[in-house]
């Protein structure tokens, strides 16, 4: 049979579409550019910013007080590619600027992504390679060549020291760049190490990097680093596995899940006002279509005519959103930015957008195929009910039009108010999780008895070879200083908090420590809230009370029952002391992260040295700045000692909170974006595809004003009611994810509070911009006459 080649009348009647509704078009390539714009942002920034922890380091574990014999077998292992030796010399401060002295191999250097960018790596006892942004961040103005002074705590015994070195170089790290860094890395020479006589006296430290480490599964790899620890002869608890390096190269099955949901949320959003828009133009091109058909087009053609009208419109669209996106994600952290790969993804990103809107045209098309020409010339937007039952007639006002159209046409308006609704609902939940983490909550975990300063051991003094129990030797927080503070003005109370630490005989980790915490008389109440069997320890006996909920009863193994029997290796000081103990009873607090609690006259009937860790402050007044600069005055002069105030970790935990927020809500609030463009289009769509129907009823007497009613009140059903359904089921849903995280251990503190401020925020943005759009729309109609806007019926 012979067939016309109708492929350029095609091309030619789509593009004449699209120049026809160039509005409508434009609307639908925004949506298209969105799509493309946040998929590009979202996959180049977090493939980057792995990439960047991937090249914070190269090494996967850290083995420490490693001997030659250790060092041996790790170099013959084939499961080992390199490695490398280093040691802690000390850690020097400067206000809140810390410094890390240690001495590192070329190859520790290599590993940890560290290297000389001018200079030599030092050589003498006397020479030290340190990063330039410390001197800058202390105002010194030494260069290569220039000696500098530094007063340093020596990492073994710590004792305080003060060397003077010659600086042979500037050090490049893979954080060099990094905003607000308060630590900064120092190499010293093996030959400074040697002369020091605690600092030779110990082990160093390897580092490995394992081979074909990208051949493994996230716990297969960390299961590797172990066999390779335990072949070697090195104990459990010298065995570290470097977690960013590990989790960043060999990504869970969680962390795919999470990046697959986040990149279908978008793609799905993006699907669903791409068919909105389409479909809604194709019911306004119905009689178009009609026509087509009249004059011979066949389904077929109709079919490829939308279609190609959508690849036109993706091949104009897609380009500027994959390049605006990956132009925003190189602005956001140009220091990281892979180019190669880069643009590698946004190719991806492209062809997954192209096939998206391919896809979501389908049923469009199949639409705009099956109208005959007899179906054009009857048809009408509004589907109202065909059946013969009467009805009541009413006035026909403004407002009563308004109701008319949107339950005339109910799949169309169905459409809209489901994205409308979908990206509402995921924002406010999103809104809901965020406004229930609480800082204050939150800081307050750690300070258990309602202080608001904090006196205790200083924990930058603990390394592998200093434990709290070494610090507690003459230790600084006697009676005497609890009675000085306690003379302060303003200071209501001192709670102390004691720890010891020991060893659980015959836990399968026996070999490592855990802690002992004490309980006040004032706890018992508390503690029978968690208290599941048994009693509370008895402190004329030898009880101890357990609890359940922790990691670390898991680590160890622990299934205790009231009665059984504990043997501990308790260590006072310098000294062990073998002690057995009787479960008492069983908490379950996974809020908690102590395991173990001993009566504090108990713990004091034990232990020879003072085993208190920490002096709580109680402060009725809140926090002042008088008493804290009084307490600071009180532990000047005693370096083992550390203060932190409830304020400090409150604003702490707040800057925290506020890069997740910032985070979160931005992309959540791109994804709303599909939501509001779905918005303006079904606003402009719904009038222009009626613009024939509004003219035949302003020359029967329909004033602006009365049509501007009209509008509104189209609109306001469709904001009023998905909003208020948002608003419903994403506080449900949020507040059943705030249950679900709050009851998680050691996430207390989300408790659920409706984000009010948030909801009125997109509410109000949602008005504005309905009211903008309906304006601009009703200014458009008026630059038509009636007269002409009739021609066209």
């Amino acid at each position: 049979m012979f067939q016309n080649n109708n492929s350029a009348v095609i091309k030619h009647l789509s593009k004449a579409g699209l120049k026809s509704s160039k509005l409508r078009n434009r609307l639908a390539g925004a949506v298209i550019a969105l799509a493309a714009f946040l998929l590009a942002l979202a996959s180049t920034f977090a493939y980057n910013a792995a990439m960047e922890l991937q090249n914070l380091t190269h090494y996967q574990a850290v083995f420490e007080n490693v001997d030659t014999q250790v060092i041996e077998k790790i170099r013959t292992n084939p499961d080992v590619e390199a490695y490398g030796i280093s040691r802690r010399a000390g850690m020097a401060k400067n206000g809140d600027i810390s410094l890390s002295l240690l001495y590192s191999d070329e190859k520790t250097m290599e590993l940890s992504n560290v290297r000389i960018k001018t200079g030599a790596l030092p050589e003498q006892v006397n020479q030290i390679a340190i990063e330039k942004g410390y001197l800058d961040s202390v105002n010194s103005g030494a260069q290569i060549g220039d000696d500098i002074t530094i007063t340093y705590r020596n990492s073994v015994n710590n004792e305080m020291q003060t060397d003077s070195f010659i600086i042979t170089g500037f050090l490049g790290t893979g954080d060099e760049n990094g905003m607000g860094r308060k630590v900064y890395n120092a190499v010293v020479s093996r030959a400074f190490i040697d002369s020091d006589p605690a600092l030779s006296s110990v082990y160093p430290t390897v580092v490995i990097k394992v081979a074909n480490a990208d051949g493994y599964s996230n716990t297969g790899l960390k299961a590797k680093i172990k066999e390779i620890g335990q072949l070697a002869g090195l104990p459990e608890k010298s065995i570290y596995i470097n977690d960013i390096n590990v989790d960043s190269n060999n990504t869970t099955s969680e962390t795919s899940a999470a990046v697959l949901a986040i990149a279908l949320v978008v793609v799905i959003a993006a699907a669903l006002v791409i068919y909105n828009i389409f479909y809604i133009t194709i019911i306004g091109k119905v009689n178009e279509y009609g026509q087509l058909r009249t004059l011979g087009a066949t389904k077929r053609q109709i079919r490829k005519i939308v279609m190609r009208e959508g690849k036109l419109l993706s091949l104009q669209s897609i380009p500027v959103g994959i390049l605006s996106g990956s132009g925003v994600s190189y602005l956001l952290r140009p220091s990281m930015w892979l180019a190669v790969p880069s643009l590698i993804l946004a190719l991806c990103v492209g062809i997954i957008t192209f096939l998206t809107v391919m896809l979501s045209l389908r049923k469009p098309a199949k639409i705009a195929a099956g109208v005959s020409p007899m179906e054009a010339v009857l048809y009408t937007d509004f589907h109202g009910s065909s059946k013969g039952k009467k009805r009541k007639v009413k006035k026909l006002t403004p407002f009563a039009l308004g109701r008319i159209y949107l339950t005339g046409n109910k799949k169309k308006t169905a459409v809209t108010f489901l994205s409308l609704t979908l990206s509402g609902i995921l924002f406010i939940t999103a809104a809901s999780l965020l406004s229930s983490v609480d800082p204050v909550r939150r800081a307050r975990q750690g300070f258990l008895y309602g202080g608001e300063y904090r006196i205790g051991l200083n924990r930058e003094l603990l390394s592998p070879s200093t434990s709290y129990s070494d610090l507690q030797i003459n230790n600084p927080l006697p009676e005497e200083l609890k009675a000085k503070i306690t003379a302060i003005s303003g200071v209501d109370g001192v709670e102390i908090h004691k720890y010891i630490r020991g060893r659980l005989v015959g836990a399968i980790h026996d070999d490592e420590t855990i802690g002992v915490d004490n309980i006040r008389e004032k706890d018992a109440a508390e503690l029978k809230k968690y208290l599941v069997e048994g009693n509370l320890p008895d402190t004329s006996a030898d009880q101890i009370l357990v609890n359940r909920g922790t990691i670390t009863y898991e680590y160890f193994g622990l299934h205790y029952q009231p009665g059984d029997t504990i043997t501990m290796l308790l260590y006072d000081g310098d000294t062990q002391i073998s002690k057995k103990f009787t479960v008492s009873g069983i908490i379950d607090n996974d809020d908690s992260g102590d395991t173990l609690f001993l009566p504090d006259s108990v713990m004091d009937a034990l232990m020879a040295q003072n085993c208190n860790q920490s002096f709580e402050i109680l402060s009725g007044q809140g926090y002042s700045a008088d008493v804290e600069a009084q307490l600071k005055a009180l532990i000047a002069s005693e370096d083992k000692l550390e203060f932190d105030s409830m304020k400090e970790q409150t604003e702490l935990e707040g800057r925290v909170l506020h890069v997740i927020a910032t985070a979160a809500y931005t992309l959540v609030a791109l994804i709303a974006c599909f939501g509001l463009v779905n918005l303006v289009n079904t606003i402009i769509t719904n009038i222009l595809s009626r613009k024939n129907e509004i003219g035949i009823m302003q020359a029967v007497g329909l004033s602006r004003k009365q049509l501007m009613k009209m509008l509104y009140t189209e609109n306001a059903y469709l904001i009023f009611g998905s909003f208020i359904v948002s608003v419903f089921l994403g506080s449900v849903l949020g507040y059943y994810v705030c249950i679900a995280a709050g009851n998680v251990g050691g996430l207390s503190y989300i408790q659920y509070q409706f984000p009010i401020w948030t909801n009125a925020v997109y509410f109000l943005l949602m008005i504005i911009l309905q009211t903008i759009t309906t304006r601009f729309i009703g200014i458009f109609l008026q630059r038509h006459s009636v007269i002409e806007r009739l021609r066209e019926v």
